[in-house]
């Protein structure tokens, strides 16, 4: 790939790749989520909820926490980009809590 097309074809790329690659511990959830956070050229944009590798790994930890689930709709979902990154700084400190806790 061209140099030049680099940005656009992480762009354009699917969030989650086709090759059924899930996040199997908090660990790799938090970095998914640090990785999104620390973006500064917006080549990983959230993407669809239903998509979110994270999304598929909530469910298998079988989180009901609504606070948490609205944080993580937040990221994708919220129009206000302040509201988003907020979301993201409060899920990163929640898994981290989690990490601590194992």
């Amino acid at each position: 790939m061209p140099a030049a097309a680099l940005a656009e074809g992480i762009r354009t790329r699917p969030f989650r790749g086709g090759d059924g690659r899930r996040l199997h511990s908090w660990i790799g959830a938090l970095a998914c989520q640090w990785m999104a956070m620390h973006d500064s050229l917006s080549l990983r944009l959230p993407g669809e909820l239903a998509s979110c590798p994270l999304t598929e790994f909530l469910e298998a930890q079988e989180i009901h926490d609504v606070q948490v689930l609205h944080w993580h709709w937040q990221i994708h979902q919220d129009p206000d980009e302040s509201a988003r990154l907020q979301a993201m700084q409060q899920m990163m400190q929640w898994m981290t809590r989690r990490i601590r806790e194992e």
